[in-house]
């Protein structure tokens, strides 16, 4: 869902909202989870030493390298990135809404950073469009994501103009933006993946005596990927062929060459890279009406 986001906000010339205190957490979380993954391994290593006597020697990282790997993760989305510095102004609305008790806070329960980063997200506010996605109840009316913000939240937004529509998950909010997305150019993508294929399809028909014709139609499907530009493609192509005649060559009706794999897809570019061919299969039917098959299986 990640990925689908990162395209959708691509396709949509849009930004991610990084707050500075969100960053901070991002990082934080990050390299937490990454070492809690190493002590996973380590401790299913002593594990295995135990019932094994041994175990393969892994080099696993250590905190400097895991979070060096978020750093360098985030710097691979700066592109899209739109930061909101931590203000002075923002810790004092920040504080202003702890004391008040109201969303995101609520009795008993003080959220200084979920305040901090509301304000930041009002910043934004008065220059965009905000998509907000949050699984935090505290933002949400009854702490319901059904009911949308909280009553205080919803009536700053009405106060100042501000479009601000929540979600709590990012399969949501990519709902919610799909529609507005450009649709992929399918016809495109089509004559991108025919020139990609051309070559080694025309050289195994001409093992078997047939040539290529046009193409009837096409099946693909398009994934967003951890690449902004890049989408994965699974493909299908079929075609109508034509036997070449010779003197020693048996009649053949109906032929159709069926082209299937996968390839990755630069977008901007219209480039089809990293082509995977699965199979290119003939079938064609004989003089008595018996189908005839054949394939290239890769």
């Amino acid at each position: 869902m990640g990925a689908a986001v990162l395209h959708a906000v691509r396709q949509l010339d849009g930004r991610l909202g990084l707050p500075a205190v969100i960053e901070r957490e991002v990082l934080k979380h990050g390299v937490a989870a990454g070492c809690e993954a190493v002590q996973k391994i380590e401790d299913g290593l002593g594990d295995l030493r135990r019932v094994t006597g041994g175990s393969p020697a892994i080099e696993l990282p250590g905190p400097a390298q895991i979070e060096e790997a978020v750093a360098q993760r985030i710097r691979e989305l700066d592109v899209l990135f739109e930061r909101v510095p931590f203000t002075l102004r923002h810790a004092e609305g920040a504080l202003d809404r702890v004391y008040s008790g109201l969303p995101p806070n609520g009795p008993k329960n003080q959220q200084y950073k979920d305040s901090a980063a509301w304000e930041a997200i009002l910043d934004l506010a008065g220059r965009y469009r905000i998509v907000f996605v949050t699984a935090d109840m505290g933002f949400f009316r009854d702490r319901s994501a059904l009911k949308g913000l909280a009553t205080n939240l919803r009536d700053e937004c009405a106060t100042a103009h501000y479009d601000i529509v929540p979600f709590e998950t990012l399969a949501a909010a990519v709902e919610y933006l799909q529609p507005s997305v450009p649709s992929l150019d399918y016809p495109g993508l089509e004559a991108a993946l025919a020139t990609a294929v051309a070559q080694v399809m025309s050289d195994a028909a001409a093992e078997r005596g047939f040539q290529t014709g046009e193409m009837q139609y096409s099946e693909i499907q398009a994934y967003a990927t951890e690449t902004i530009d890049v989408l994965a493609v699974a493909f299908g192509l079929h075609f109508d062929a034509a036997c070449i005649a010779t003197e020693q060559a048996e009649a053949r009706h109906d032929a159709r060459i069926d082209v299937s794999g996968a390839c990755s897809f630069r977008v901007r570019a219209n480039a089809v890279k990293d082509l995977l061919l699965d199979r290119i299969a003939f079938s064609w039917a004989d003089d008595s009406g018996e189908p005839r098959r054949s394939a290239n299986v890769y």
